[in-house]
């Protein structure tokens, strides 16, 4: 633990006084003490000393999964072979515990993350997680299965093969205002110039 916090200011303290921008009620302290306690909540949980096999972290995959796509190119957290399947976690932080909704809307990653590790163990069922590790005042690691259902993998597949379509066919621009994304958007006025 002490290594991995004298990393961490080791890092911070290569960077001048007032080049790095803080959220607000954020500072250099309060960040330290922020990895303290992430960082304790890791190596508490399971997932510092994974069951099985070890095949691969931060493993760079590429391969074919969508007939007349690109290779896909990943990059998997972990990738460890335990007795009864493979599993393939995907690590995250968060500001708050995700939702139902929110690893619903993350889903597609691990499930083509799914596709491209079933060369590992052919003969295993892989199984897709995703380890959270959210920014809170107690963290701890929450794991999110994420079912290998083939209508999803499908659908998934579907979605790249038509991005991939529309990108061949040549400039697209759709607009999607958000009041979120529109005021740092680089394509803001494009798009209000849009007139369909």
């Amino acid at each position: 633990m002490d290594e991995l916090l004298d990393v961490y200011q080791a890092a911070w303290n290569e960077q001048p006084e007032g080049t790095i921008l803080y959220g607000s009620g954020d500072t250099r302290d309060s960040l330290a003490g922020l990895a303290d306690r992430m960082l304790k909540a890791f190596l508490a949980s399971d997932f510092a000393r994974p069951q099985g096999i070890i095949l691969g972290v931060e493993e760079e995959l590429r391969g074919p999964v969508i007939p007349g796509c690109p290779d896909l190119l990943g990059r998997v957290d972990l990738i460890v072979e335990a007795e009864d399947a493979l599993i393939v976690s995907d690590y995250k932080t968060s500001r708050t515990t995700w939702s139902f909704d929110k690893i619903e809307q993350s889903s597609p990653q691990l499930l083509l993350y799914g596709e491209l590790v079933q060369a590992f163990s052919p003969l295993k069922p892989v199984r897709l997680q995703f380890a959270v590790l959210p920014k809170t005042k107690l963290p701890t690691v929450q794991v999110h299965e994420v079912e290998c259902d083939p209508a999803a993998v499908a659908r998934t597949k579907a979605v790249v093969q038509r991005v991939w379509n529309a990108i061949k066919a040549g400039p697209n621009f759709y607009p999607n205002p958000s009041p979120m994304n529109c005021p740092t958007c680089p394509f803001r006025g494009p798009c209000q110039r849009w007139s369909g």
